[in-house]
């Protein structure tokens, strides 16, 4: 049985994970591909095999070796070529592994947050793709509100992101407008939770 795979994404304080509890509380299955990328670089031979091919040792943390996740920012930020072999070498793992999960639970339907699904060329995975779409201004609020950052320091993380202002979506893809309450997000979620089945 093939399963019906569903990203939901969009850029840094959408909401996508509001979004996703939402999903999860209609009582569908949710993924964190964020998640399950952390829960394989506890693997000590994919996290040897990912630090020889980017170049970056490990670091000793608490007596375990990590990812150098400053590094590895700071390496992908400033080399296009760097993310490409990240990516490259990750995005599998991770698939295989979200796939793996899917089967042990022998889901029909199963959703993924994905928070930087098309920066990653990981919308191909997908049958059905979710964005969720708010305003600069409140996406910014979010941020400062649950981070703590500026609002200087998040626009520099979204202009990292996937630009959404000028997106135009296909037969796959459907927006959730996240411009009103948290009933009024309710109800569009389900609204399209029914579309989607």
């Amino acid at each position: 049985m093939q399963s019906k795979l569903i990203a939901v994404t969009g850029g840094i304080g959408s909401g996508k994970s509001t979004v996703t509890k939402m999903i999860k509380r209609l009582g569908y299955a949710v993924f964190d591909l964020d998640k399950i990328y952390s829960d394989i670089l506890k693997n000590p031979v994919f996290l040897r095999k990912l630090c020889e091919e980017i170049g970056i040792p490990p670091k000793c943390e608490n007596g375990e070796y990590v990812l150098d996740r400053e590094r590895v920012s700071k390496l992908v930020f400033s080399d296009k070529n760097a993310l490409l072999k990240l990516n490259s070498f990750t995005h599998p793992k991770i698939m295989e592994e979200l796939s793996l999960r899917i089967k042990s639970e022998n889901l029909e339907i199963a959703f993924c947050e994905v928070p930087l699904l098309f920066e990653s060329g990981l919308e191909k995975y997908f049958n059905k793709i979710i964005v969720v779409m708010r305003s600069l201004e409140d996406r910014i609020a979010a941020v400062s509100n649950r981070d703590g950052k500026t609002s200087e320091q998040i626009k520099k993380i979204m202009e990292n992101q996937f630009d959404y202002t000028n997106f135009s979506p296909d037969d796959n893809t459907i927006i959730i407008e996240n411009n009103g309450d948290i009933f009024e997000l309710e109800e569009k979620v389900s609204s399209i939770i029914k579309k989607i089945l």
